[in-house]
């Protein structure tokens, strides 16, 4: 309201002088501004929709336009029936299939089927705090240059060390997911927001609980994440872990 009294207040001093500090005059143009405003609802409106302040409904407009919504799809592979390839076993995580008579009741197998429920539900509906970051990604993806400078720095703007990019230098890049899966990292790699150049491939490492397994190349570039073969004098307290393909998807 305070806004409002000085809007009015400068309409009211744009009076020409000979009707300036006339009081009807003074009214007339103070009713009309008040009018005209009504009561700061376009205002409201305007602060309503602001990204940094908006919530709930307000929140799901914004999304709307930007082209994002807060539900996800998480499916939980754990426990799912299913007919792995002989080469594909075990699978992780376990995948069942059809049970026979002289089994069913003395192993694990417990064969459970994939539903609607576990595909996407109302426990997928992101709070406004992630639904908030959500949207600043989707938006950051629609305006962002897309250099290697520009997503380092957006991607550790948004989640510090905890997702990081690498550049492969063959026209892919990978994403190394080094902290628990919350509602939020989820959410995003459901949606693709992950930020890559166009015609660039890339894929998602997840579960990285410390320095992997890898290589320096022939210049002698040494990731600080990555350690290669040990050698006798120190393989008993070389860091690193092997990376297994259920850890590592495409987007």
């Amino acid at each position: 309201m305070s806004t409002v009294a000085q809007i009015v207040d400068y309409y009211v001093g744009l009076l020409i002088i000979q009707y300036h500090n006339k009081p009807k005059a003074m009214a007339t143009i103070s009713l009309l501004v008040n009018e005209f405003l009504c009561n700061a609802i376009l205002l409201d409106i305007l602060n309503g929709y602001d990204i940094e302040t908006a919530v709930g409904v307000q929140l799901d407009v914004i999304g709307k336009y930007v082209g994002v919504d807060r539900f996800f799809k998480d499916v939980d592979l754990i426990d799912l029936f299913a007919i792995p390839a002989y080469l594909d076993s075990p699978t992780s995580p376990p995948q069942y299939g059809f049970e026979t008579y002289a089994t069913f009741a003395t192993d694990n197998d417990l064969n459970g089927t994939l539903t609607y429920e576990k595909i996407i539900s109302s426990n997928n509906l992101l709070i406004d705090e992630f639904y908030r970051q959500i949207i600043k990604l989707k938006i950051l993806q629609n305006t962002i240059n897309h250099s290697d400078a520009a997503i380092d720095a957006a991607m550790f703007a948004f989640f510090g060390g905890d997702v990081r990019p690498e550049e492969m230098f063959n026209m892919h890049m990978a994403y190394f997911v080094t902290a628990n899966e919350t509602s939020l990292i989820r959410a995003v790699l459901a949606k693709n927001l992950l930020l890559k150049p166009m015609a660039v491939g890339a894929v998602v490492v997840k579960d990285v609980e410390g320095l992997m397994f890898g290589f320096a190349d022939y210049a002698g570039f040494e990731s600080p994440y990555a350690y290669g073969f040990s050698t006798y004098a120190n393989y008993a307290s070389l860091p690193g872990q092997v990376l297994s393909y259920s850890q590592i998807s495409a987007i």
